[in-house]
């Protein structure tokens, strides 16, 4: 294969239209469905895997819907209905149920943000808690370094989750009045 092949087959796979042997209507996107109550952890492994397809324009508005008289109505028309389905079998059941009938993986995505964000309210009050009270027993005394790694990696943990929840979930007043401006 010559290097010009080459380059044009990864071009292939970086539009965002392609869709690979692999990829069919009946795929998963995370290891764990969405259950009502693991949002968080269950939307940010979805937007990796579809980032990871090129697909995350799909559902954050990026790459919008052609018009009806341009040449890639039909591909973008395709991987939506793919990437809506891929949305729909990552949810348990009864959740898919009320989510059949979107038009587009964008609505489903924005569908759900907009039911199930609010729910993690009582994540947020959780993970400051946590946080404060980290910082509160910074360094006890005679921590060995077992105790202190673990410390750490708890740390880290809460950090990430509250990173995912400022960059994916809040509204600008809610970062201005932010419980995590300590």
């Amino acid at each position: 294969m010559a290097n010009g092949d080459k380059f044009q087959s990864n071009q292939i796979v970086r539009y965002p239209y392609y869709l690979s042997n692999s990829d069919n209507p009946a795929m998963v996107l995370t290891s764990k469905p969405f259950n009502g109550s693991n949002y968080i952890n269950w939307s940010n492994s979805a937007r990796m895997h579809l980032g990871a397809k090129i697909k995350l324009g799909f559902i954050d508005g990026t790459l919008t819907k052609p018009g009806e008289d341009s040449a890639n109505l039909q591909n973008w028309l395709t991987c939506d209905y793919m990437v809506t389905c891929w949305l729909l079998n990552s949810l348990i059941p009864e959740i898919s149920e009320c989510f059949m009938y979107a038009k587009s993986a964008k609505e489903l995505w924005d569908e759900l943000v907009e039911r199930f964000v609010e729910a993690n309210d009582p994540l947020i009050y959780q993970l400051h808690r946590d946080l404060t009270l980290m910082m509160k027993d910074n360094e006890p005394e005679g921590m060995n370094s077992k105790i202190l790694i673990n410390y750490l990696n708890a740390h880290v943990v809460l950090w990430q989750i509250v990173n995912v929840v400022l960059e994916t979930h809040c509204k600008k007043e809610i970062l201005e009045t932010s419980l995590f401006c300590l």
